[in-house]
């Protein structure tokens, strides 16, 4: 039997410069940010989607709960090195699925 695989799923905040989501161009209150959501790949940085907190559910969450599903992975969402921590709305709850 295969060991369950552990995703970990990597995301860092945009320039604050920006005033609307690149995604689904929501108009950002003072303060808040689009996000990045990446992955490493031979030890470097590849930007999967751009979202703001408008678009995450259905720009990241939507397909992560997709995958894991059929996978049998737990998923876990962590903030690139030099990024600080996650918002509060950028999270989602452990998911882990028996693999089909």
């Amino acid at each position: 039997m295969a060991q369950p695989r552990e995703h970990r799923e990597w995301f860092q905040p945009l320039s604050t410069n920006r005033k609307s989501c690149p995604t689904c161009k929501t108009k950002f209150p003072p303060g808040e940010t689009a996000h990045a959501w990446g992955e490493y790949a031979h030890a470097k940085w590849h930007t999967v989607k751009h979202f703001c907190r408008a678009c995450f559910d259905a720009e990241v969450r939507r397909p992560l709960l997709a995958h894991a599903g059929p996978c049998g992975c737990t998923i876990t969402l962590c903030a690139r090195s030099g990024h600080g921590p996650l918002p509060d709305w950028l999270t989602l709850e452990e998911v882990s699925c028996p693999a089909g």
